[in-house]
């Protein structure tokens, strides 16, 4: 209210200054009577259609405002609503998901399985070995497949409304912390594998997982164990894990190397729960990160140990040797 008094005593107050100026600083033998009122009358039209001008912008941008405000308050009520049905969806089938992981064998009353339950499923996806077999296995099954599918889709419609982390964070955490922790294991190794069979081509999976990179999908999730341990114990486990399949297998390497001076072919091949913690951020990504960090330390420091055990060998046997040559020469004195 008190803008529009400040604005409307202004505009009076410019009128008042220039009509001043015409009467009395403008002499009469350079300006008639008649030619004064002409141009004040004219100049306070000018003022006043100037001002017109500014209060139909200001009106027109108020307007643009309200339409924008109005548009994304629709594009909100649009978005949220079809959220809250795609999470619907999504709790039941994940409550599916779960009976089916907690089911047990039926047995056919004579001490065999008439039907593999969900525990069995399971189990059988941890043995595997390789992220390939794994997500193969995952792939069309009845139960799993389908959760899948509205997961991929909850996600997609929150980074279609927004990709700014601020935004879509607000919507990925809390539905995050409603999965568990079994059924994050799965989603990892069913996104895991986002190429063709021996190409580069999309398999359909690289939007999928770029949607859990993004929002930090399995920072808490523990892709080595069934079920929650005491932390530092699954950790050590992970430690004792990484260095059986990752620097034990280099220091072979390098021996075998030193040892022949041959290269060898053999690929390090880490156990698929093991590449999940390479693939995705979890609670275990700092740890993974020292592993592949110190790889060239790794060579360094076993290369150099190897060598030096080789040259002491030798060193044994060149004593050796001289012994002997030095005993043959007294006995041919």
């Amino acid at each position: 209210m008190y803008t529009r008094f400040f604005k409307f005593l202004f505009r009076y107050i410019v009128i008042a200054f220039a009509v001043y100026i015409i009467w009395f600083y403008i002499p009469d033998n350079e300006m008639k009577f008649n030619d004064k009122i002409t141009a004040s009358i004219a100049l306070i039209a000018l003022i006043i259609a100037w001002d017109s001008a500014v209060s139909s912008k200001s009106s027109g941008d108020i307007a643009q405002k309200t339409f924008e405000e109005n548009q994304r308050s629709a594009n909100f009520n649009n978005f949220e609503q079809r959220y809250n049905s795609l999470l619907a969806l999504h709790n039941d089938l994940h409550k599916s998901v779960g009976i089916f992981l907690d089911s047990p064998d039926k047995m056919d009353g004579k001490g065999g399985i008439a039907a593999s339950g969900g525990k069995s499923y399971f189990q059988n996806i941890r043995k595997m070995k390789t992220l390939e077999e794994a997500h193969n296995t995952l792939m069309g099954h009845s139960v799993i497949s389908p959760y899948m599918r509205v997961l991929y889709h909850l996600l997609k419609h929150i980074f279609t409304y927004s990709t700014n982390p601020d935004i879509y964070k607000k919507y990925t955490s809390p539905l995050r912390s409603l999965i568990r922790n079994d059924v994050l294991y799965l989603v990892a190794l069913n996104t895991a594998i986002i190429y063709k069979d021996g190409s580069l081509d999309d398999n359909g999976y690289q939007e999928f997982q770029e949607y859990l990179q993004k929002s930090d999908f399995f920072e808490h999730t523990i892709f080595t164990a069934d079920e929650y341990k005491n932390f530092n114990a699954v950790k050590s486990e992970v430690e004792f894990s990484f260095d059986q399949n990752f620097n034990i297998p280099i220091r072979n390497y390098i021996f075998n190397y030193v040892k022949t001076l041959r290269f060898q072919n053999d690929v390090i091949d880490l156990h698929k729960d093991l590449m999940l913690c390479v693939i995705f951020k979890n609670p275990f990504t700092p740890l993974v990160n020292s592993y592949i960090d110190n790889v060239s330390l790794v060579v360094k420091e076993s290369y150099k140990y190897h060598l030096g055990q080789v040259c002491k060998s030798e060193n044994r046997y060149l004593g050796l040797l001289n012994d002997l040559c030095a005993y043959y020469e007294k006995e041919n004195k």
